[in-house]
């Protein structure tokens, strides 16, 4: 049973939720790009959240590599 929550909580440690993403984008933004373009470099990465509260998640490997090209 413990195993089966371990599962389900996979994915969603592979993602982070839009609105963080784009602040730690946006903070470690270092060559000033504008916000549009923040948008656009991460919008690779979109997909629906877990939950619907959640609105959307950004997959971590697109947002750390935005995040190692702006900084």
């Amino acid at each position: 049973m413990l195993q089966n929550f371990v599962a389900a909580e996979r994915p969603e440690q592979e993602t982070t939720l839009c609105s963080l993403a784009f602040s730690l984008v946006m903070a470690n933004n270092q060559k000033a790009y504008c916000p549009h373009d923040m948008e656009s470099k991460l919008q690779a990465g979109y997909q629906d959240g877990f939950a619907a509260f959640e609105g959307c998640r950004i997959r971590n490997k697109v947002l750390f590599g935005v995040l190692a090209e702006i900084s």
